[in-house]
């Protein structure tokens, strides 16, 4: 029986002879865990507090295989797979990102792994890296109970061919986002992104980026 290893480094490390996770046979066997912050070290603090964080690596793991589906935690499924792998590449890539919500409009620059925002025409550096973007979009998926895409008609977004895919994310009852994903036919990069909170009175975003002559903005 063949079976293959899971680690993910949102998950403490195991033990040498550990793995955090093994799949084979269809199914993921999960190691245990102690309360672990793979930034911080252990955790301290009430019975309570520290379960909830053993329960965060455990989702980690599965998230990782696109397996979630325990713990209230939301199944990726296949049609899902193609939208988040090009948003991790896209968050991880050096991009500039124009956003508009409602009447403002905000950009924002990913370079040699430090991101700025513009906003009233001054540029500040990020206090969340493109790695620390990325794992927390892996942390809303882990943690919603509905993950949910449809492929849409192709198309073409900014003189670009894209393949479209229709998301709706529930973080819980009537807190989550429906929106649309183009991800471009040759590099696998999001050009644009729609979404719309499900929640009464939140202004949609519409995002466009693009990947060519990008600089750090100061």
């Amino acid at each position: 029986m063949s079976r293959q290893i899971v680690f993910t480094d949102q998950a403490a490390r195991p033990p040498a002879s550990y793995s955090q996770a093994v799949k084979a046979a269809g199914l993921v066997f999960v190691s245990g865990t102690a309360p672990h912050d793979p930034a911080l070290g252990a955790i301290k603090g009430s019975t309570v507090h520290r379960g909830g964080m053993m329960r965060r690596p455990i989702l980690f793991v599965l998230a990782a295989q696109g397996i979630a589906s325990v713990c209230g935690a939301a199944e990726l499924g296949d049609d899902c797979r193609p939208a988040v792998t090009a948003m991790e590449k896209s968050l991880l890539a050096d991009h500039a990102a124009v956003i508009t919500r409602g009447d403002v409009t905000t950009r924002e620059v990913t370079f040699g792994g430090q991101s700025w925002t513009e906003s009233d025409g001054q540029w500040r550096i990020s206090p969340m890296t493109p790695q620390q973007a990325v794992a927390k979009f892996r942390e809303g998926m882990a943690t919603s109970t509905q993950f949910a895409c449809a492929p849409l008609p192709d198309a073409v977004v900014d003189g670009v061919a894209v393949t479209v895919y229709a998301l709706r994310i529930e973080i819980r009852a009537g807190l989550g986002a429906t929106g649309r994903v183009a991800v471009a036919k040759s590099s696998g990069l999001i050009v644009s992104s729609e979404s719309d909170s499900v929640s009464k009175g939140a202004v949609g975003l519409d995002t466009h980026y693009r990947y060519d002559d990008i600089k750090a903005p100061m």
